[in-house]
């Protein structure tokens, strides 16, 4: 049978983010040109026109006003710059949550009802922009937010969303809980975690009928039931494009039924997802659907990648690398991306099933594709792995046969790797940096190592010594004090990269110095 090319599947990010700032230039200029936009507040009512959101107070407030029964209809939002809710990152292992302050390496484990970490240290909750307390179908058109929300490719970031009360209809938790038919969030990126212990949890939007454009979310999605990185729950009208999913996605007790969760949305009945990324890991312990894009639905899913670990109960049918469970003929042009061999016992052998028909598996053989890299059937990705030359995409995992130019449709493809060549680097015997303070910084050159010839570029990196631990240091020491330096050669195209033991050295204090006058005169 003539094999079928496969439609170029993913405009690049640079590309999107060159997109980004093109449409935010655009709607901002539109903003100043016919509307003086001001400061968004409570105290703005009644509504029109277009606000700036610059504070983290004027984020609240919206929530306030549209909680309150605002729907904000044709009203437009424009976002000034990064704002910041909680300084830190949020993760996740299993179920548990863990936050990590700013300029600190310590994950602590987050006590989510209490919202605090580390003996009772506060975290900042969010609510959500248009939710639903309980499910109620006359709440849903009178919160959600059907206004238009510009990102300007800003980020808000450290967002935190918990709702631990016990309630199953505790419903639609994102940074929008509900965004209604007409509503846009366009060009916004968030990072933090969404929790629920209802059903609708997305990173960016819980439910929606609206429309989600060049949107990013990186952190941690919990949920009990339709979880998404991007929406828990697409409908109707709504449509979901040039999204990116960083987050972890998890949820469900293990040995129970029932519960959707994709990379970008966990239910699907809207009318498309398209040119859309997951990166996260997405894992449910219950019998449920999980997907790398969507857990399940009928929506359309066309120029979709995923490269996030998808982990669903033992021996489901309902865990694919793009869909959990949907229509077999409502997705095209898609790709798994897989990097272990446990993975690819998972996937090999099953891309007929309706997981699968979707696109092809891609298998990267311990490699990991750039971020932010194209993928297309014409133009194949060049993954990278450290220490060795990409060798091509093979049909087979002996890599028997010529490796291929063309995806098609329903394969698993191998990546081939060939081994770099070794080298070595050393600092010369009797190389002696130690000296007495003179105002200079230490300085090494070529003279002062042995290299293979070829190798990559050397840099070096220098600690200082403190209260007995070594600290990283941005430059060559001057100061007087105990330091150590290390070499390290950068891998090329030849060569692996490799790096010098640790050499210790000391600047030492100088003498202080002084003149004996010589044009003293003595009174007498």
């Amino acid at each position: 049978m003539k094999s079928k090319k496969l439609k170029s599947i993913l405009a690049c990010t640079l590309i999107l983010c060159m997109v980004f700032g093109i449409q935010s230039n655009l709607a901002f200029v539109f903003a100043q040109e016919n509307e003086e936009a001001i400061e968004f507040s409570n105290a703005t009512a009644p509504y029109s026109g277009t606000y700036l959101i610059s504070t983290k107070e004027s984020l609240v407030a919206l929530s306030i006003a549209v909680n309150s029964g605002n729907t904000m209809k044709n009203i437009k939002f424009q976002l000034q710059n990064d704002i910041i809710l909680n300084n830190g990152q949020f993760s996740a292992e299993e179920n548990n949550l863990y936050y990590t302050p700013d300029k600190s390496y310590t994950a602590y484990p987050v006590d989510i009802q209490n919202a605090t970490y580390m003996e009772n240290e506060q975290l900042m909750t969010f609510i959500p922009i248009g939710f639903q307390a309980k499910s109620d179908s006359s709440l849903w058109e009178n919160n959600g937010f059907a206004g238009e929300f510009y990102g300007n490719g800003y980020e808000i970031k450290g967002i935190f969303i918990n709702d631990n009360s016990g309630d199953s209809e505790a419903h639609y938790k994102g940074l929008f809980g509900a965004l209604l038919d007409g509503g846009v969030v366009s060009n916004l990126s968030v990072s933090g975690c969404v929790y629920s212990t209802g059903s609708n949890t997305g990173g960016i939007v819980g439910k929606s009928s609206g429309l989600i454009e060049h949107c990013r979310f990186s952190g941690v999605v919990m949920g009990a039931y339709n979880v998404g990185g991007i929406v828990g729950e697409s409908n109707t009208e709504s449509t979901i494009t040039n999204c990116m999913n960083m987050a972890h996605i998890s949820g469900g007790s293990t040995g129970t039924a029932g519960g959707n969760w994709g990379g970008i949305a966990g239910c699907a009945n809207g009318k498309a997802i398209q040119n859309c990324i997951n990166h996260g890991n997405v894992t449910s312990n219950t019998f449920a659907n999980v997907g790398g894009v969507i857990g399940v639905g009928s929506a359309s899913i066309t120029t979709c990648i995923n490269w996030g670990s998808i982990t669903g109960p033992t021996n489901s049918k309902t865990t694919g690398g793009i869909a959990g469970s949907g229509r077999k003929n409502n997705a095209d042009n898609n790709f798994i991306c897989i990097t272990t061999s446990e993975e690819l016992e998972k996937y090999a052998g099953i891309p007929a099933l309706n997981n699968f028909s979707c696109g092809a598996v891609l298998y990267l053989n311990g490699g990991s594709f750039y971020e932010n890299i194209v993928v297309t059937s014409d133009t194949l990705a060049i993954p990278i792995k450290k220490g060795y030359v990409f060798g091509g995409w093979y049909e087979n995992a002996d890599f028997s046969g010529t490796s291929v130019e063309n995806i098609e449709k329903g394969n698993i493809y191998y990546a081939k790797w060939n081994e770099k060549a070794s080298t070595s680097i050393s600092f010369k015997d009797g190389l002696d940096l130690n000296k007495i303070y003179d105002e200079n910084a230490v300085s090494l050159s070529e003279n002062d190592y042995t290299v293979t010839e070829g190798a990559g570029k050397i840099t070096f990196i220098y600690q200082t010594k403190e209260d007995n631990e070594w600290k990283n240091i941005d430059t060559a020491p001057i100061n007087a004090g105990t330091y150590q330096v290390k070499a390290i050669v950068e891998e090329n195209d030849t060569y692996k990269s490799t790096e010098t033991d640790w050499k210790e050295f000391t600047i030492s204090k100088a003498m202080p110095t002084y003149e004996v006058p010589t044009n003293l005169t003595a009174i007498v």
